[in-house]
């Protein structure tokens, strides 16, 4: 079983890594795809991970490994955290007011600022990028799961 909950491990440190990597991608492509796309596909990445991790967390009690050293796995859930805190601040920062709702011609958020398209363009790849900044800290956590014990303290294998 310890070894099967290592696949599932190394697997979603894959997907989190793969989804960081799709960021950039997504900033380039000329059209956005919308939130709400990308917002379901990541809860369908997640969902496997929570069903597998629900199911060894109830069958191994808690007595299952995570497969790296302690260190890493902080090292990591707090890179995730600090790259998904960084990306919800720099939204915040440059659209306060958010969303920016196009109306007619124009371009606007909620307290009625106008912004020019390409403002507006950025705003919805920033939108529809969010989910990918947060599903890594979601699949780490899923993932660690089955590695608590009934009092919720991790069990390292080193």
């Amino acid at each position: 079983m310890q070894r099967f909950f290592r696949s599932v491990f190394i697997a979603a440190v894959a997907v989190s890594a793969a989804c960081y990597s799709l960021i950039p991608v997504l900033l380039l492509l000329p059209n956005t795809p919308r939130s709400a796309l990308i917002a379901g596909i990541a809860g369908l990445m997640l969902a496997p991970f929570l069903s597998v991790g629900l199911m060894l967390r109830a069958i191994s009690d808690g007595k299952l490994c995570i497969p790296c050293a302690a260190s890493a796995h902080k090292y990591g859930a707090w890179l995730v955290i600090f790259v998904f805190l960084v990306w919800f601040a720099v939204g915040i920062l440059l659209w306060p007011a958010a969303p920016i709702q196009q109306a007619g011609n124009s371009f606007t958020d909620k307290r009625g600022r106008v912004y020019t398209r390409s403002s507006y363009d950025a705003f919805r790849k920033w939108e529809a990028t969010l989910p990918l900044a947060w599903l890594p800290f979601a699949l780490l956590a899923v993932a660690s799961l089955p590695a608590t014990d009934r009092k919720r303290h991790l069990h390292y294998c080193q």
